[in-house]
């Protein structure tokens, strides 16, 4: 007799919604003694369920299939639907303070933002919504405080430093990719397979190292980040 466990566990930690759908075949587990899959879980989300001794997933699982790639029996199979990933709302810029001196546009990093004059005011500067990757790098560099950014962001970097993925604690499970706010913040290297941040783009919101489950990220000097 083959019995099959099939669930579906929304996942609330991350801040891009992930739905897990999984499948185990606990006729394959039972002739697993070692279990990999319950160490190789970094949330305890797999566990041996005491009622029917069956292997189960609870709602901690955050879709990561680290169990799925430990299991030497295939016995899981794992999906994850994501949705799109919550980012920040583009930048507002108040033309009445605003100098048109071009910081913001010298330090915007995909040419979003240019300078523009309508009807009664000045010229000043003016962001193209489709091309802002929400880094925040147009807030720092304004001296007039004329560009207003979201909550998370801090107004400058404390002591140069930058976040960086320390690779020797990383698991793989790419949770800060999907949580990113800023596109190309977070990358994952072609021979290494594991993600690394490029600090010209990162907006230091912090949400992949609240999500980070083995602690692997951390603030670092801004010279060991480059």
């Amino acid at each position: 007799m083959i019995i099959i466990e099939v669930s579906t566990k929304k996942c609330t930690k991350p801040l891009r919604e992930v739905e897990v759908d999984y499948e185990i075949d606990n006729s394959k587990c039972e002739i697993c003694e070692d279990k990999p899959c319950l160490k190789a879980c970094p949330v305890e989300a797999v566990y041996i369920d005491s009622e029917d001794n069956n292997t189960k997933i609870n709602e901690k699982c955050f879709g990561c299939v680290l169990c799925r790639e430990a299991c030497p029996y295939d016995a899981i199979k794992i999906e994850t639907k994501l949705a799109e990933p919550i980012r920040e709302n583009i930048p507002n810029i108040n033309p009445k303070l605003c100098r048109a001196c071009g910081a913001c546009v010298s330090s915007c990093k995909t040419g979003a933002i240019h300078l523009t004059s309508s009807g009664s005011e000045e010229v000043h500067s003016e962001i193209d919504e489709d091309k802002c990757v929400r880094c925040g790098y147009c807030f720092r560099s304004c001296p007039t405080d004329a560009i207003k950014y979201g909550e998370i962001l801090p107004r400058t970097v404390s002591g140069g430093r930058a976040i960086v993925v320390n690779q020797k604690n990383c698991i793989g499970c790419m949770t800060c990719t999907r949580i990113c706010p800023s596109r190309g913040a977070i990358n994952v290297g072609k021979t290494s397979k594991l993600p690394y941040i490029d600090p010209s783009y990162c907006a230091r919101c912090e949400e992949c190292m609240e999500v980070c489950p083995s602690s692997a990220i951390k603030y670092s000097s801004r010279k060991k980040s480059l």
